[in-house]
């Protein structure tokens, strides 16, 4: 017998025709039978039962074929050892960029041990051991940068990632092929050919496609510099996507993720800005890496050809995005939110637009999720500092159907003594604290008073926020709407037509009269958001009336600009016009607003409306040259 010591201190026992077997000739033990038998009645349920911990203790593991080092563990010296033994034989190309199947750099994987052992562990003397045979079953084999990747001492790994790249800059190694190559492939035995046998691709299976990235994105040891490093060699390589579980994240997803299980926000803040510093080197930039939501993978080229385009720019698509991610696991989110949100400013804008899964956009995420008041009040107060304001707009208005709009989240938040959170999680109610509901108070003053850079207020953008015309086709695929319409049903005692709940599409020709009740709702649905935004403007006006004077860097105030912006009477102007009435005729040279909805001259009946509203508009005013001709 020889005696192997392995790494975690466990010693093998192998025979001597073992250690000469590459594994290829051996029968799993489920093939093999014991003819020792227990003398008990009960003999099933001896052998099923027996503690594993003493099974161990009587066993002397014999792994056939022997386990292989731990490859992600092995020292730098290994490592420099071996890249010189593969330059010597001019295959140092291979062992660095490929996944050499026919060599011994693979994680095995061990069957169990067999418990027809149990039998021979009675009567054994003291000191005494049953061999137990493991046999190998599965094969990963991994490249290289992909192990040092995974090693858990950050530093070691980081001198090995360096060592790696280094050689391969010298051999003049595409690093491009060679950073994106996929980290793993497994082979299984198959018994009953008796081979081994490639697993089937995994793309298909579900299973983790990866590179060496991301296993060091998932290390939570690595160090700042090994990321770095690797960022460095190639910055494109943070836009390529791993796919688990069909469903194909980014590498700053999946970095949240990791973050996510304990919270870390330093390591979190670290290694976001050296993929931000990655990503400012190519086109998409640091934007365009934070934007993205988990969808198809596509590849580098086709990175952003999955989402919507509006108005020449990609937005989101209807996933995660990392704000959601935030928002959702990580339990006080307020600190990691401005690491995102200084890059997209306006998240929440996007977001809102493209929402299907109703109730999951991250303003309510944090009435959902939190469990304190204090990180509920940082949270929004990190939304409010580092979004843009038409994005705070379009956050406030946003309803996810069942629970209301954001901004009725808000004022519960600022000024009630218990705030009732979004359904399902957690707490019905959340008890506020009078502190920190004055330090939330002096966040939303600081909002009402602050201007953007072209000098507009919240107020601008909330006089000109439009009900966008493709909500309402997502609303009528929405899982709130159906339900609503559902309980309109019960309530006139009518029946619902639940098979439609199986049916994203509800243009079915066979339910128009559903189909008609969805359209009337959303027309409704419609109406009651413009009024939101009506009442939210009283409400802006009622804590600062002298926000009604606030014009934009070109003199326009709020009716004035939402007409600019091509507010039309029929998206309810009337709501904004009749809240200041002295908007209609501003008084510092600029156009009246309906001079500015003539000049667009794509909508007479605007132009008409607005006359109506204030026809003292046509009166000459005192000191004018016209009423000075009269």
């Amino acid at each position: 017998m020889d005696h192997n010591n392995i790494d975690d201190g466990h010693h093998l026992i192998f025979a001597e025709e073992d250690m000469n077997s590459d594994g290829s000739d051996y029968v799993p033990s489920g093939d093999e039978e014991d003819d020792e038998s227990l003398n008990s009645d009960n003999y099933d349920m001896e052998i099923d039962t027996f503690p594993m911990s003493r099974i161990l203790s009587k066993c002397k593991m014999v792994c056939i074929p022997p386990e292989q080092p731990n490859w992600s563990e092995i020292s730098v010296e290994t490592l420099r050892g071996l890249i010189q033994k593969h330059c010597e034989t001019e295959t140092v190309r291979v062992f660095l960029c490929e996944i050499d199947e026919d060599s011994q750099y693979y994680e095995g994987y061990y069957s169990d041990i067999n418990r027809e052992i149990i039998p021979s562990m009675t009567g054994l003397a003291a000191g005494e051991k049953v061999e137990a045979k493991r046999y190998l079953r599965t094969k990963h084999y991994r490249t290289m940068l992909d192990y040092a990747c995974r090693d858990q001492v950050g530093e070691r790994g980081e001198a090995k990632i360096k060592l790696i790249l280094d050689t391969a800059k010298r051999y003049q190694i595409n690093m491009r092929l060679f950073l994106a190559t996929y980290e793993n492939i497994e082979f299984t035995w198959n018994s009953s050919h008796n081979s081994w046998q490639e697993s089937t691709d995994s793309r298909d299976e579900g299973k983790s496609l990866a590179t060496p990235l991301h296993s060091l994105i998932d290390n939570s040891q690595a160090t700042v510099e090994s990321l770095r490093t690797i960022c460095r060699a190639w910055p494109r390589i943070i836009f390529i996507r791993n796919n688990e579980l069909n469903c194909a994240k980014t590498i700053l997803m999946n970095l949240v993720f990791s973050c996510s299980w304990d919270n870390d926000i330093k390591r979190l803040r670290a290694f976001s800005d050296v993929l931000f510093e990655a990503a400012e080197k190519t086109k998409e930039g640091a934007r365009g890496l934070v934007v993205a939501s988990d969808t198809i993978n596509e590849g580098v080229d086709k990175y952003f050809d999955n989402g919507e385009e509006r108005n020449g720019e990609e937005r989101n698509g209807e996933e995660q995005t990392v704000i959601h991610v935030i928002t959702t696991y990580y339990d006080r989110p307020e600190g990691a939110l401005p690491i995102f949100l200084k890059w997209w400013p306006d998240a929440l804008k996007h977001i809102s637009l493209s929402s299907e899964n109703q109730g999951d956009h991250p303003f309510f995420n944090i009435f959902r999720c939190l469990k304190t008041y204090e990180s509920l009040v940082k949270s929004i107060e990190a939304f409010i500092e580092y979004s843009s304001l038409d994005a705070l707009v379009a956050c406030f208005l946003y309803d996810n159907i069942q629970d209301g709009y954001g901004f009725d989240f808000l004022i519960q938040a600022l000024e009630l003594k218990e705030v009732e959170m979004c359904s399902r999680y957690h707490v019905p109610t959340m008890k506020t604290d009078e502190r920190w509901q004055s330090h939330l108070l002096k966040s939303v003053h600081q909002l009402l008073q602050r201007k953007d850079a072209h000098g507009r207020s919240l107020l601008h953008y909330m006089a000109a926020y439009m009900v966008d015309d493709d909500d309402s086709e997502r609303t009528k695929h929405s899982r709130g709407v159906r339900r609503k319409i559902e309980k309109e049903y019960h309530d006139a005692g009518r029946d619902f037509p639940y098979q439609l709940l199986y049916h994203m599409n509800m243009d079915r020709e066979d339910h128009e009269g559903l189909n008609l009740e969805v359209l009337l709702w959303w027309k409704k649905h419609r109406i009651t958001t413009y009024t939101k935004a009506g009442d939210i403007m009283k409400w802006i006006l009622s804590k600062d009336n002298n926000l009604a004077l606030s014009v934009d860097d070109h003199g326009l105030n709020p009716l004035q600009y939402a007409v600019s912006t091509g507010k039309k009477w029929s998206d309810e102007l009337k709501t904004v016009a009749s809240i200041v009435p002295d908007w209609s005729h501003p008084g510092n040279g600029t156009l009246y607003p309906f001079l500015i909805a003539a000049h667009s001259g794509d909508d007479l009946d605007t132009v008409f409306e607005l006359l109506k509203f204030d026809v003292s508009i046509l009166t000459p005013q005192p000191g004018s040259k016209k009423e000075q001709s009269r």
